[in-house]
């Protein structure tokens, strides 16, 4: 899309620019001064300013600001729409008549819309930014025309004159003179000179000098062209007459002019690109500011089931085992992760705690070796006491071939150091714990060798193999290798990550490559097993969702259902998942919030979506009455009912900014419940969606012109940032109906509890 440019960021100045074509200002934040034909303004947030074709304007920064600057070529306006270059357009938010209210928010909305549909660069998007753009069009022409033409002051299209300034307009780079102008006109010379005066207020020749000079002054501003050829190409007879007529209008020579004015040139406006983005704070405003229009939504037909209660069958719900990953052992020695770790464990219950960073690397220091074991002996029995099991990351180096020595010194200083802290506990707690052995790829021999110093230490660890995307070739395996493999191995651990991975760009191969990309990771893991001839369980130790690939993409893109998929679809294949307890960042809530892992903690006790996501996984019940079309409900042994309602969108985070509530990411569900005791009910609803639970959303409502201090920052998101949960009470007759329509990756939850008589 070439003929577009969009400048998207603060602006400083923007000083005595020729427009061509039509340009759109819209200021998304702060205030600028927007000077034209000697007039300024003040353009507050929210203002919108159209700039004519060939009308020569200053933009002048008042403090910080953040605009929208979107421009339609001329070239392209002549070949779509040619009528719009005939016309000049009072369009001013600041000086808006009374009743045009409408007009300019319908204006603003698709100046921001097209600026999102350019920025995607998809072919796909080209029709739609067109169609938008004609929309614009219309609304231009059919209700802002100031009723003057481009150098035609007040010449009517019925007037005698109106075809010879046609005529000029068309021709003025070729020689014109006034006996050509009267003979196509049919007229007489003295009449159209004296006709010419009387309509224009000004001579024939001098309106056909200022249209020369005008286009001189654009190629000046945005070519590189010789003064001369300019002086040729706008149909002046030689370079002293053009030098001579410029001074006179200008005060100043054609260079001096150029060198004065061409400060920003069309590449470096744009950035050397048809587009500008140039920080993610500039993005971040334009989908703040679109969220203003977000429209209400055709609900269209919802989904309807329907289910019998007495009738339905009754299966177990089977999660697999969850694992609270904390990152390094030691970070658990802080009273914030301590905390952290006591609300997950109560909210949640986790089986495992994952950490790395047992064995002390530093050699020669046995001092510190000593604390560093007395301190992770003393967290590892606190876990114990929360009902947690270890399930160690160890990561693997081995040393160069011909260094055997010190290979086998690192591994006995492994089992040393193990054999330290495992003195302290019981052998019925050790059995359960789990060594996942992470090592280069190729390097199975040397994990072989650790996993079996591990179990020389207890025989009842569980070790496993971290598989990577190229496993050591199970063909290459001798027999000693393959025996120590069954003998050793207990499980299998892979991790995956689909923003590591290059997706389609066609829209539906896009959604199904990342609604089954955890699938193929697993089936290729699982692939690799069958070649060895083990049958092992499997853990999924690390993964993310889809998400977005800058700050605004993945905060605006609420993602709790896609989680929810993938804990159901995997739950049968996979013997447990790790969930990140936090991320790494602990110095400043602000950078970690754009951040874009999974975790269930941001910053002291701010939880984030996944901490909500699994909660609400839990509240589910042991028996299964249905699960279709992302609607689950389970009931317990008491009769309580656990409805699930979910709705994945596995769609580009980008594409999705700027129509997150469009029709297309709304799903309606319906859902009936037959033949239910009949009684008095309490029904308490839970909703995480975008509004409702989102970190980012309630960031950007913080909308402060000045930074706030980080523990107000802190307390505000820990209040705020919580799921929308209501309670009621109601008298059920056998029939309960719910009506539920989801957002994008909404999660929606309903426990209904008959009271006691």
């Amino acid at each position: 899309m070439d003929n577009f440019q969009v400048y998207l960021n603060h602006m400083e100045s923007l000083s005595h620019q020729m427009n061509d074509g039509l340009s759109f200002l819209l200021v998304l934040r702060g205030q600028v001064m927007f000077t034209t034909f000697g007039e300024a303004s003040f353009l507050d947030s929210n203002s919108l300013a159209v700039i004519n074709h060939r009308e020569l304007y200053s933009v002048e920064s008042r403090g910080q600001n953040m605009v929208l600057l979107l421009r339609v070529s001329g070239e392209y306006l002549s070949t779509r729409c040619p009528e719009i270059l005939k016309n000049r357009y009072t369009c001013s938010s600041v000086r808006a008549q009374s009743g045009t209210e409408s007009l300019y928010e319908s204006l603003k909305q698709s100046v921001a819309r097209m600026a999102f549909v350019y920025l995607k660069q998809g072919e796909e998007d080209r029709l739609l930014f067109q169609s938008e753009l004609m929309m614009v069009l219309h609304t231009l022409l059919h209700h802002f025309i100031s009723g003057e033409t481009y150098e035609m002051g007040e010449v009517t299209r019925d007037g005698k004159l109106y075809p010879v300034l046609s005529y000029i307009n068309q021709n003025y780079r070729s020689p014109i003179t006034l006996e050509q102008l009267a003979a196509q006109a049919y007229l007489s010379v003295p009449y159209l000179s004296k006709l010419f005066r009387k309509e224009t207020g000004v001579s024939y020749l001098e309106y056909l000098t200022n249209i020369r000079l005008k286009a001189a002054v654009h190629d000046l501003i945005y070519t590189q062209e010789p003064v001369t050829r300019i002086a040729m190409n706008s149909g002046f007879s030689g370079i002293k007459t053009f030098n001579s007529q410029f001074r006179k209008k200008y005060g100043c020579s054609p260079g001096e002019y150029r060198k004065k004015y061409a400060l920003i040139s069309e590449k470096e406006r744009s950035g050397g690109n048809n587009s500008t983005v140039r920080s993610p704070e500039s993005l971040e405003a334009l989908v703040r500011y679109v969220s203003r229009f977000e429209p209400e939504a055709d609900m269209g037909e919802p989904k309807r089931c329907v289910l019998n209660i007495r009738q339905a069958g009754r299966l177990q719900v089977d999660f697999p085992r969850k694992i609270l990953d904390i990152g390094h052992i030691l970070s658990a020695l802080q009273s914030t992760v301590q905390m952290q770790i006591r609300e997950a464990q109560k909210a949640i219950g986790f089986e495992y705690a994952m950490f790395d960073g047992l064995f002390f690397e530093t050699e020669h220091v046995p001092d510190r070796e000593l604390i560093h074991y007395f301190q992770c002996t003393e967290i590892i029995k606190n876990l114990e006491q929360m009902g947690l099991v270890p399930f160690i990351r160890v990561s693997l180096t081995q040393p160069a071939r011909e260094e055997k020595e010190r290979q086998q010194y690192l591994l006995r200083r492994m089992k040393r150091q193990l054999e330290t802290v495992c003195g302290r506990f019981e052998e019925e707690y050790l059995e359960q714990w789990h060594f996942e052995l992470c090592a280069p790829e190729k390097e199975l021999s040397f994990v072989l060798e650790a996993a079996s110093v591990i179990k020389q230490v207890c025989s009842k660890f569980r070790t496993g193999v971290l598989v990577g995307e190229h496993p050591y070739p199970a063909k290459k395996m001798d027999f000693v290798m393959h025996n120590q493999f069954l003998l050793l191995v207990d499980f299998l651990s892979f991790t995956s990550d689909p923003n590591q991975a290059l997706a389609p760009a066609e829209e539906t191969k896009y959604r199904e490559f990342h609604r089954n990309y955890h699938h193929r990771k697993l089936e290729a893991v699982k692939a690799w097993m069958e070649e060895t001839g083990a049958r092992l369980p499997v853990y999924l130790t690390h993964f993310n969702t889809l998400t977005g690939k800058s700050q605004v993409e993945a905060g605006e893109f609420h993602r709790t259902a896609l989680i929810a998929d993938m804990v159901f679809s995997l739950a049968q294949t996979t013997a447990g998942m790790a969930f990140a307890l936090n991320l790494s960042s602990r110095d400043n809530p602000v950078p970690a919030l754009l951040s874009y892992p999974l975790s269930l903690f941001l910053y002291n006790n701010i939880r984030r979506p996944l901490f909500f996501t699994l909660r609400s996984l839990m509240l589910l019940k042991e028996q299964v009455l249905m699960f279709d079309s992302h609607i689950l409900v389970t009931m317990d042994k008491k009769g309580t009912l656990a409805v699930l309602m979910y709705h994945p969108c596995y769609t580009d985070p980008f594409q999705s900014l700027d129509h997150v509530r469009g029709t297309g990411n709304i799903r309606n569900v319906d859902l009936i419940l037959q033949n239910m005791p009949a009684g008095r009910y309490r029904i308490k609803s839970i909703r995480l969606d975008r509004d409702n639970g989102s970190l980012y959303n309630n960031w950007l409502k913080m909308n402060f012109s000045n930074p706030l201090e980080e523990d107000d920052i802190v307390e505000y998101l820990e209040n705020f940032c919580n799921p929308s949960i209501s309670l009621v009470e109601e008298s059920i007759d056998g029939r309960y109906e719910i009506h539920q329509s989801l957002t994008l990756n909404a999660i929606a939850v309903f426990l209904i509890r008959r009271e006691a008589d």
